[in-house]
């Protein structure tokens, strides 16, 4: 399948297909420019790496909708962290409940 079209007239570059970099983070092409004389033909080529940026398409899941966590008294910032089989995450305090 080609991922990349040249433009014949112009040289620009375009994707042919929508690029996802889980699936490939980049790609190396030899673009070759080949003049059309019959005679003497002339061609140069150039080497182009294309990094494909990730973008967060993939949004977290959680198998549960709530989880309840209990955090000891004078835990200080940083020295508390919730890990489990499924994730690991990170979250800060936003409000402080007094009883």
């Amino acid at each position: 399948m080609e991922r990349f079209l040249v433009d014949a007239d112009s040289g620009m570059i375009t994707t042919a297909v929508e690029l996802d970099r889980e699936e490939v983070q980049g790609y190396h092409l030899t673009l070759v420019a080949q003049d059309s004389s019959v005679t003497e033909p002339r061609a140069s080529a150039v080497n182009l790496t294309v990094t494909v940026l990730d973008e967060n398409d993939n949004a977290p899941h959680f198998s549960s909708e709530r989880y309840i966590v209990h955090i000891p008294d004078h835990t200080q910032p940083g020295m508390f962290n919730l890990n489990n089989s499924e994730c690991f995450i990170t979250f800060q305090l936003l409000q402080l409940l007094q009883h």
